[in-house]
């Protein structure tokens, strides 16, 4: 009885309870996920996230603009101009990025799921999973953006990267913990519960297989940095 009254308010949650439920009832909430999907469960949180995006975009582009003055001599470039553009830019940009990137890695997980894993599940299911996760974002940003804006740097760690001293703030190991902060970690085990839930295999060894993804994704994007800063400089 009490698993039909379960599934009974798991299928009758609507987007602000799934929403709400993506931080406080994570099970219940990918249950739901799992008995029914509409569009707004996947572009309500894809709308949050590109909005959470762009103010960041807005608030942190003159900032590094400003780094990039500091490393350029060109006395014919009206600097204002260039952060005033690159602001608007950004601003348009961020958002349109980051939602193709949502679909990409949306697509990503259902093959990782279906033909890795074994699991049962469709493409919404996926990316509903994938945006509702997404809404870590907001804790995110309201905790990484002061941090930026405070240090006058894009490059804050929220992480094991804070217990590494300012002179390694360029290195590779700096660089992955960055991308393995504590947000991501959250938000891919969230990814990873969902996905578990919603496809019908078990929760752990999808939550592996995310982590699998995340983990050789931080590696390599560290590298890929790491290696441009070195020709940089």
């Amino acid at each position: 009885m009490a698993d039909l009254t379960e599934a009974g308010q798991a299928e009758e949650m609507g987007i602000g309870k799934r929403m709400l439920g993506v931080f406080f009832s994570p099970g219940a909430t990918f249950e739901s996920v799992r008995s029914r999907v509409g569009t707004s469960d996947w572009l309500v949180p894809l709308i949050i996230l590109a909005i959470v995006v762009a103010i960041t975009a807005y608030l942190v582009t003159p900032m590094a603009m400003e780094q990039e003055q500091a490393k350029m001599v060109q006395a014919e470039i009206n600097m204002e101009d260039m952060q005033t553009i690159s602001m608007i830019a950004g601003t348009i940009s961020a958002p349109l990025g980051v939602t193709l990137i949502m679909f990409l890695i949306s697509a990503i997980l259902l093959v990782l799921v279906r033909f890795v894993l074994g699991g049962e599940t469709t493409y919404k299911q996926v990316l509903t999973v994938n945006c509702l996760s997404s809404l870590i974002c907001i804790p995110s940003a309201i905790v990484s953006v002061p941090l930026m804006l405070a240090k006058e740097s894009v490059y804050v760690q929220v992480g094991f990267g804070l217990l590494l001293p300012d002179s390694m703030a360029e290195t590779f190991l700096a660089r992955l913990l960055f991308n393995l902060n504590f947000f991501s970690i959250w938000q891919y085990a969230l990814v990873g519960i969902g996905l578990g839930i919603a496809s019908g295999i078990s929760t752990k060894k999808a939550v592996i297989g995310v982590f699998v993804l995340l983990v050789l994704y931080a590696v390599g994007s560290a590298a890929l940095q790491t290696m441009f800063a070195g020709l940089g400089g």
